[in-house]
C-alpha cells in the first residue's frame, strides 16, 4: 500500500485499511445491536448447504476504510457465522484489465502466503455489480505505528504494554513473516509500522500486500498476464511505490528491487522501535533525501538508555545505502536479531533470578540494623549469587559493599577469620619484637662508655647491662618464636623499664629518663597486641620508671641525683664520673637513641598500617572491577 500521500502510487489499495480494520469494534467483539438484529440467526436449525450469491452470503454492515482502488467493509458471513473484512474493488477500477489483474494478484499472493503473520484470505469472487472482491479475517488490535506514537507521547499505559523487549519481539515476528515471504519469492515493498498489526493476544500480522512483487523464481501462481509494470492510468514507468522514510534508496529512485529492499525497511522499523523516533524525519522530500545520503543508524545515539552494541550493528547493516552491503534477505537479518534476543532473554532470566537472590538477602537483613555475622554471611552468599548472575546491578553491588565495610566486634568474628587475624597480628608483632631486640642491643653498647667515663657504682652498672641484655634476649626470643603475646610482653616490662629507672642515677629522674621511658613504651606498643589492659600496664610502668627513683631519692633511700643551687638545678653524677668528652659522647648517643628508635618503630608501624589500607582499598577496587555496578554505585553516592 502506498500510504505516503506525497509520493505517486500504482497500488490503488485502500489507504486506511491497516488502521481502519481494527476500529469501531465493541469491547466484547460482538456486532452493534442495530446490526446484530439484522444478522441471520446462526443458532437456528441447520440449513441445507448450497451455493450462495454474494448478496446471499455476505451481510455488509459498514465501511471500514477506502483507498484509491478499493473499499474495505465489515460484513457478516452467513455461511460460516463469522465477521469478515470484505475488500471490494471500486467500479471505476474494475473496468481496467490490468487493475483487475493486480487486485486479484493481491488476493492470491496474500492467500498463498500461508503463515501466521499473514492475514488469511477466505474467499475471492465478483459482486453482482461485476467488481472483484476478496474476504479475509477481521483484524483487531493496534498498529505498531499507533503504539510507537503513544510511546513518544509518554503514555504510561503504552509504556507498560509495549516495553522495548516487546517491541523487539514484534520486529522479530515481522522478520519471520517477511523471511517466509522471501522464501516464496515475494517482496512486500511497503513495510512500515502502520502495516504491522499487534493483536490483543500476542498476534503480529503484516498487512497490505497490495504492491508486493513476485520474483521470477517465485513458486506462487501469478494471475496477471502482463509485465509487472503499472499502466498509465495509475502511474508511469519509474514511478516510486512505497513509503518515504522506510523504503530503500533503490526503491525510492524507481529501480528494480529485491529482498534487500525489505531488509532496509525492517532495519528502519527496528531502529524506530529502539529509538522511538523515525530513522528519517521531516517532509517526504526530506526523508527521501536523507535516505539517499544515508544517516548514522545507531539507536544508541538517539536515546539515553544503554543500547547494546549488537543491536546498533544490526540496524546499521540493515540500512546501508548500497544493497550489497545489507543482509541478503530477511532470514539473514532474523538470524542476527534472534541471536541477540536469545542472549537478551537469557540475560533477563539471569536478572530475574538475581533479583530473587537479592530479595532473599533483603529479607534476611530486614529489621536487623546490626546483623550478626551469621546473618551477614548468609546475606553475602545470596548477594554473591545475584552478582554472578547480574554483575552490572549497582544496587546489589552497594549492598555487598555495605555488608563488607562495617567492622564487627571481636567476639562476632567467625572462628576461621579470628584465627587468620590472630596469625597476621602475631607475625607483625614478632617483626616488631625483632626490631626491639636490635634497639636493646644498641642501648647495651652504651655500657663501654660508662667504663670510659669512670664507674662509681659497679653493681648498678652491672645490673643495667644485665637488664638490657635480658630485654634484648627476650625480644629476640619473641621474634624467633613468633610468640610476641601479651603474657610474654607483660613479663618483660619490669626488665625494660627497670633499665630506664637505673639511668636516674646518671641523669636524675627528670632528664633523659622520661624520653627513654617514652621510647620503651612505643617499642612495646608496636611490638605486641596492645589491648587496653596492656596499654594501661605499659603506661603505668613508664610512669613508675620516672616516679619510683624520684620517691626513693626524696626518702634518701638512694643518693639524690639533683639539687637546686642559686636558681639552677645541678645533676649529681652518682653512677659514673662526668668527664667532658665521654659525657658528651654519652649524651649524644642517648639523644640519638631517643630520637631514632621511636621514629623507626613508629614509622614501621605506620608503614604496616599503610600496607593494610592499601590492601583494603585494593580489595575494594577489585570488588568494583568484578561488579561493574559497584563503580556506578560509588559514583552515585
Amino acid at each position: 500500500m502506498s500510504s505516503d500521500h506525497d509520493l505517486p502510487t500504482n497500488a490503488g489499495t485502500p489507504r486506511a485499511l491497516a488502521a481502519d480494520t481494527m476500529v469501531d469494534e465493541p469491547p466484547d467483539g460482538r456486532l452493534p445491536s442495530s446490526e446484530r438484529s439484522n444478522a441471520p440467526d446462526v443458532e437456528a436449525k441447520p440449513r441445507t448447504l448450497a451455493p450462495r450469491t454474494y448478496a446471499e452470503r455476505y451481510a455488509v454492515r459498514r465501511d471500514l476504510g477506502a483507498g484509491g482502488m478499493g473499499v474495505v467493509r465489515l460484513a457478516y458471513d452467513t455461511a460460516t457465522g463469522r465477521e469478515v473484512a470484505v475488500k471490494e474493488m471500486l467500479a471505476e477500477g474494475a473496468t481496467r484489465r490490468l487493475a483487475r489483474d493486480r487486485f486479484v494478484r493481491e488476493a492470491q499472493v496474500q492467500a498463498q502466503l500461508e503463515h501466521p503473520g499473514v492475514v488469511p484470505v477466505y474467499d475471492l469472487g465478483v459482486t453482482p455489480d461485476g467488481q472483484p472482491y476478496f474476504t479475509m479475517r477481521r483484524v483487531r488490535g493496534t498498529t505498531l505505528a499507533e503504539a510507537l506514537s503513544a510511546l513518544r507521547e509518554g503514555s504510561e499505559d503504552a509504556a507498560e504494554r509495549f516495553p522495548r523487549r516487546k517491541l523487539l519481539s514484534v520486529i522479530e515476528r515481522v522478520s519471520e513473516t517477511i523471511a517466509y515471504a522471501h522464501s516464496r519469492g515475494v517482496v512486500h515493498r511497503d513495510l512500515k509500522p502502520a502495516n504491522v498489526m499487534l493483536g490483543d493476544f500476542g498476534e503480529v500480522s503484516v498487512l497490505d500486500w497490495g504492491i508486493a512483487k513476485l520474483r521470477s523464481d517465485s513458486d506462487l501462481s501469478d494471475p496477471t498476464t502482463g509485465e509487472d509494470e503499472p499502466v498509465p492510468e495509475y502511474t508511469v514507468p519509474g514511478t516510486v511505490v512505497g513509503t518515504a522514510g522506510y523504503m530503500a534508496p533503490e526503491q525510492a529512485s524507481g529501480q528494480e528491487v529485491d529482498a534487500r529492499a525489505d531488509v532496509y525497511s525492517l532495519g528502519a522499523m527496528l531502529f524506530e522501535a529502539v529509538a522511538l523516533s523515525p530513522l528519517h524525519s521531516g517532509s517526504s522530500n526530506e526523508r527521501i533525501r536523507s535516505t539517499f545520503e544515508g544517516v548514522d543508524a545507531r539507536p544508541s545515539l538517539r536515546v539515553d538508555d544503554d543500547v547494546p552494541a549488537a543491536l546498533d550493528a544490526i540496524c546499521v547493516r540493515a540500512t546501508k545505502v548500497l544493497p550489497r552491503e545489507r543482509y541478503e534477505d530477511a532470514s539473514a537479518l532474523l538470524s542476527d536479531l534472534r541471536a541477540f534476543l536469545d542472549g537478551a532473554r537469557v540475560s533477563e532470566l539471569r536478572r530475574e533470578v538475581a533479583g530473587q537472590h537479592a530479595e532473599a538477602a533483603r529479607r534476611s537483613l530486614a529489621g536487623k540494623p546490626s546483623a550478626s555475622e551469621t546473618t551477614r554471611v548468609a546475606a553475602l552468599r545470596e548477594l554473591g549469587a545475584a552478582a554472578v548472575l547480574d554483575p552490572d546491578n549497582p544496587e546489589m553491588a552497594r549492598m555487598i559493599e555495605q555488608l563488607l565495610e562495617p567492622e564487627p566486634a571481636e567476639g562476632e568474628l567467625p572462628r576461621e577469620v579470628a584465627a587468620e587475624l590472630e596469625d597476621g597480628r602475631r607475625l607483625l608483632a614478632s617483626r616488631a619484637a625483632g626490631r626491639s631486640a636490635i634497639a636493646y642491643a644498641v642501648a647495651l653498647s652504651a655500657v663501654p662508655i660508662f667504663a670510659w667515663m669512670g664507674v662509681r657504682m659497679d653493681g648498678v652498672v652491672a645490673a643495667f647491662a644485665g637488664l638490657l641484655a635480658l630485654a634484648a634476649i627476650g625480644a629476640a626470643v619473641m621474634w624467633r618464636t613468633q610468640r610476641a603475646t601479651g603474657t610474654i610482653a607483660l613479663a618483660s616490662l619490669p626488665f625494660a623499664f627497670g633499665t630506664v629507672s637505673l639511668l636516674s642515677l646518671l641523669f636524675a629522674p627528670f632528664f633523659v629518663v622520661p624520653s627513654l621511658a617514652i621510647s620503651t613504651s612505643v617499642a612495646f606498643m608496636v611490638s605486641v597486641r596492645a589491648s587496653w589492659r596492656m596499654r594501661g600496664a605499659i603506661n603505668a610502668c613508664a610512669g613508675l620508671s620516672v616516679a619510683i627513683p624520684w620517691v626513693l631519692m626524696e626518702l634518701d633511700v638512694i643518693p639524690k641525683g639533683y639539687r637546686f643551687t642559686e636558681g639552677m638545678i645541678q645533676l649529681l653524677p652518682n653512677l659514673v664520673e662526668l668527664p667532658p668528652l665521654p659525657t658528651t659522647v654519652l649524651v649524644l648517643f642517648t639523644s640519638l637513641f631517643v630520637v631514632y628508635i621511636p621514629n623507626t618503630l613508629v614509622g614501621r608501624a605506620v608503614e604496616e598500617l599503610r600496607r593494610a589500607e592499601r590492601r583494603r582499598v585494593l580489595v575494594s577496587h577489585r570488588l568494583r572491577s568484578m561488579l561493574p555496578g559497584a563503580r556506578r554505585a560509588a559514583l552515585s553516592t
